[in-house]
C-alpha cells in the first residue's frame, strides 16, 4: 500500500512539473483567482452604474427594450 501511495504521488508530481518548478503555490493560484474575481465585479458594478445611472445609460436601456423608435436616441 505504501508503495502505491508512493508511485502515485510520483505520476501526479510528473504530470504537473510546469507548476512544481514555477513555485507557484496555492496560496498564489488564491490570491490571483481572488483578484481576477474582484476586478471582474468591478467591472459589472461599474457597466451596471453606467446602464442605470447615466442619461446615455437610459437612453441605451429605451432603446434595447423597443420603447424608442426615433433613429437619432443614441446620439
Amino acid at each position: 500500500m505504501k508503495q502505491e501511495l508512493h508511485d502515485i504521488a510520483v505520476q501526479v508530481t510528473k504530470a504537473s512539473p510546469g507548476i512544481a518548478l514555477t513555485g507557484i503555490t496555492l496560496n498564489h493560484i488564491v490570491a490571483i483567482v481572488t483578484i481576477l474575481y474582484i476586478l471582474l465585479q468591478a467591472a459589472y458594478l461599474i457597466r451596471k452604474w453606467i446602464r442605470e445611472e447615466t442619461e446615455w445609460g437610459r437612453r441605451l436601456k429605451r432603446w434595447a427594450s423597443g420603447k424608442s423608435t426615433q433613429p437619432g436616441d443614441l446620439q
